[in-house]
């Protein structure tokens, strides 16, 4: 238990620096008031501070991503960026440490990259490249798990998640095997 509440410490500690990442793109965005609304409402929302007093995976993932957008969006300007595709790249090694934390970053950072991609919001040569990293680095992961022996059990893990999303397998709540029924 005591480590456990060291890690609520460090969850909080990553929740500080999620709105002030916050602060920075809203000021990046928009205006210096929406930062400040941003932020406020961020470090005052009793269902943020919930989320982020416990330890859960959510925090540490939404900090990577918002990180991931902070350096990214700066390529979504007219103008040329140097170093484009560094910052691209950059922003998909975060990304990748997103989805490295959890599987369902994918739709916070490949589906929008994607998106803004087909809608020429960005260079689409940059998306891929941000994209390609983000894939880059679960591939180094999954790699390494492979290489360890335990490839078919991140195969089971996976497959079990993807049927749990797609609700062919529900493993709790009411509908569960052995779970109780709502009334």
């Amino acid at each position: 238990m005591a480590q456990i509440y060291q890690m609520r410490m460090l969850n909080a500690l990553r929740a500080g620096v999620t709105a002030v990442v916050m602060v920075l793109l809203a000021a990046r965005l928009g205006s210096q008031r929406s930062a400040a609304a941003a932020g406020l409402l961020f470090a005052l929302d009793p269902f943020c501070i919930r989320q982020n007093d416990r330890v859960l995976l959510e925090t540490a993932m939404m900090l990577w991503v918002l990180l991931g957008y902070l350096v990214f969006l700066r390529l979504a300007t007219p103008s040329p960026v140097r170093h484009a595709g560094i910052r691209a790249v950059g922003s998909g090694l975060l990304f990748g440490c997103a989805v490295l934390t959890k599987d369902e970053a994918v739709l916070l950072t490949i589906l929008p990259l994607t998106v803004a991609a087909v809608l020429q919001w960005v260079p689409p040569r940059l998306a891929a490249l941000s994209a390609g990293a983000t894939v880059l680095v679960y591939a180094v992961y999954a790699a390494v798990v492979a290489a360890n022996g335990y490839a078919g059990a991140l195969w089971q893990a996976k497959t079990a998640g993807v049927l749990r999303l797609l609700g062919l397998l529900q493993s709790t709540g009411f509908h569960s095997s052995g779970g109780g029924s709502l009334s």
